[in-house]
């Protein structure tokens, strides 16, 4: 298998800390049903991958190009400029792990197709 990292943007370290610390302050709050706080959706890294997977003649038997970026509502905030880049490494991890495994695309719906 080959990766290369084709863009890494980081991540906003202050504006991560203050989303950290609100939803750890909420979490004290006395409520019946859990609240949600999103991230300050300021400063939110992204990451983009091409990688393949070659048989030991060097020929490429699988390809993907991945991209995605930290949301508001589904990203653990960190303060770390990595901290995005580092969990949508494991994403990316689990959708080629998936095409490789199954020879099935992770993207199911997207309207994408596999050659």
């Amino acid at each position: 298998m080959r990766a290369a990292v084709t863009r890494a943007t980081e991540t906003d370290e202050v504006a991560a800390g203050i989303s950290a610390a609100t939803s750890i302050g909420a979490s004290f709050v006395d409520t019946s049903v859990p609240i949600p706080i999103p991230r300050i959706p300021i400063g939110l890294g992204d990451l983009s991958i091409e990688a393949e997977a070659v048989d030991r003649s060097g020929r490429q038997q699988a390809a993907m190009v991945w991209g995605r970026g930290a949301t508001a509502f589904f990203s653990t905030p960190r303060a770390s400029k990595a901290s995005d880049a580092y969990d949508l490494a494991g994403a990316f991890g689990d959708d080629f792990a998936k095409l490789l495994s199954k020879g099935e695309s992770p993207f199911e719906g997207a309207g994408i197709g596999l050659l």
